[in-house]
């Protein structure tokens, strides 16, 4: 017992091993493994680690970073791609887990000024809490994977302080928990800490089921089908005229049948499954427009169609992610060119402002980032579209909701990265969307993962990866007497960050009071 006390005492256990620890278990601690419970002890190593030894905090938080980072993104390395482009994708995750576990070792530092542990307390919640929120402010350079609220959306019940703060809510409620408990093993005055620790929980689920019994039972207003072709990229990657009208009959074919059987109102496709463009503004219609134009009259349906389509800028064209509505009269109503576009993969960032970098060839794809937040339209139902990564930037589905949308949609194509982490993160990331907005998200994607989620975050309907398939949908469709998002979710994460500034001022006075004195000193 002695030496096993003596090792966990040891200098290098506290500096290297307890760090390294938080990482693991923050990593094991989201979807869609089922150890979603660890995150709220997931820091505890870290803390007792920062409260312990002062010394090389920056390190340490480091250290638990890009062990937790390159965990949780290890399923990036999976895709399907050969010679001097993977060595540019294995540096590249390692420069994004680098990059991303900046933050980590900037709040252990920042914090880890502060002798008293309220104000550590304060300053740990509220610095990791900032950060992820700032790290999702631009579509440039954003990437808020991995925020610590997104472990919870397999228990509903706990995400539902989301639609006052958002998924920054509910990180923050989770890194404070961790401070207490770790204060707890501390014995950092024991039963003041311990007991809020205790409470929380109870509290926070208690009124999650609260929540559920706002919901009204209504209705269906309207009917949808969410289609999931499951076109492999061999497939779906291939120019050859055989396999793109092969692919093009699939869809047809598979629609038609869903229309007849099911007379839905709406009939949603995945991210970039058309193999042609629909309508670009500056050119003439495809001959293949005119097949869905057709299609949607003769189905008496609309449709929401993902395609690559182009854009003209500058001298010549630029390809853009769309997504295009159909009537059910066959007229092409309206476009959405994705604004958020997945950084290295999609485009280089600032290549719209600096035309130079579009000579870089990383072997990233040269889309032309969106530049308008705009709702789709059937009859009086209002909803919002997000393609793909959209999905991971609340303010983006938080803009959609506000211009009046009824419901939420996200199509997606998460098939590059086959049975990993990676598409169960993603998906499982659009459930607090919901909850957040207050409304019904349908997520459609190609491969999986397909589902519909209530306004509590609820997966109501869900089909498996690699399966073709269909969810038939009908959606009551309730004016809320709240309005939703709350104001306080765009103020919330910004009180965080003047909280973290506040006490970053803070403890620069105390340094230059400090220096003083020991001038005075001398």
């Amino acid at each position: 017992m002695n030496k096993i006390k003596t090792v966990l005492c040891s200098k290098f256990t506290v500096k290297y091993l307890l760090p390294l620890l938080s990482g693991i278990l923050l990593g094991l601690s989201f979807p869609p493994l089922k150890l979603n419970g660890l995150i709220f002890i997931s820091l505890v190593p870290l803390v007792i680690s920062l409260r312990i030894n002062r010394q090389r905090s920056f390190l340490r938080g480091w250290l638990t970073g890009i062990t937790f980072f390159l965990i949780h993104l290890s399923w990036v390395m999976s895709l399907n791609v050969e010679g001097i482009t993977k060595l540019l994708l294995t540096v590249g995750v390692v420069l994004l887990g680098l990059y991303l576990s900046f933050y980590p070792a900037l709040t252990s530092w920042l914090s880890n000024r502060f002798k008293k542990p309220l104000l550590f307390g304060l300053m740990f919640a509220s610095t990791w809490t900032g950060f992820e929120f700032l790290r999702s402010l631009t579509n440039q350079i954003g990437f808020p994977w991995g925020s610590l609220g997104y472990s919870l959306t397999r228990y509903p019940a706990l995400i539902q302080l989301a639609s006052w703060g958002g998924v920054y809510l509910v990180s923050l409620w989770i890194l404070e928990v961790n401070v207490l408990v770790s204060f707890a093993l501390l014995k950092i005055r024991w039963s003041y800490w311990v007991l809020p620790a205790l409470l929380l929980l109870p509290w926070l689920w208690g009124y999650g089921v609260l929540r559920y019994s706002d919901m009204p039972e209504t209705d269906p207003c309207i009917k949808i089908i969410l289609l999931q072709p499951d076109i492999r990229q061999d497939i779906k990657g291939q120019d050859s005229p055989r396999i793109i009208q092969l692919r093009k009959n699939m869809l047809l074919q598979q629609s038609s049948q869903l229309a007849t059987a099911h007379s839905p109102d709406l009939i949603i496709w995945p991210e970039t499954i058309w193999p042609w463009p629909v309508k670009s503004l500056y050119l003439e219609y495809f001959p293949e427009s005119q097949i869905l134009a057709d299609s949607a009259q003769s189905w008496n349906t609309s449709l929401l169609v993902g395609c690559v389509d182009y854009t003209r800028w500058k001298d010549s064209y630029r390809p853009t992610n769309s997504l295009f509505f159909i009537d059910n009269h066959g007229e092409i109503i309206k476009r959405h060119n994705k604004v958020y576009l997945v950084q290295f993969g999609e485009h280089l960032p600032f290549d719209d402002v600096f035309p130079v970098l579009t000579n870089i060839d990383l072997g990233q794809s040269d889309y032309l980032p969106g530049e308008q937040v705009e709702n789709f339209q059937i009859e009086n139902i209002k909803f919002g579209a997000g393609i793909c990564f959209e999905s991971v930037f609340p303010q983006y589905f938080n803009k959609l909701r506000e211009q009046g949308a009824d419901f939420l949609v996200n199509v997606t194509d998460d098939q590059w990265f086959g049975e990993t982490f990676g598409p169960y993160q993603h998906a499982y990331m659009s459930v607090i969307r919901a909850v957040e907005n207050r409304c019904y998200l349908l997520r459609c994607a190609n491969t999986g993962v397909t589902m519909v989620v209530d306004p509590y975050g609820r997966i109501e309907e869900i089909l498996p990866r690699n399966e073709q398939g269909y969810l038939l949908v009908e959606l009551s469709l309730t004016k809320s007497s709240e309005n939703y998002p709350h104001k306080i979710q765009f103020i919330f994460p910004w009180l965080v960050v003047a909280l973290m500034v506040i006490l970053g001022v803070k403890l620069l006075v105390e340094k230059i009071k400090q220096k003083r004195r020991r001038v005075e000193d001398v």
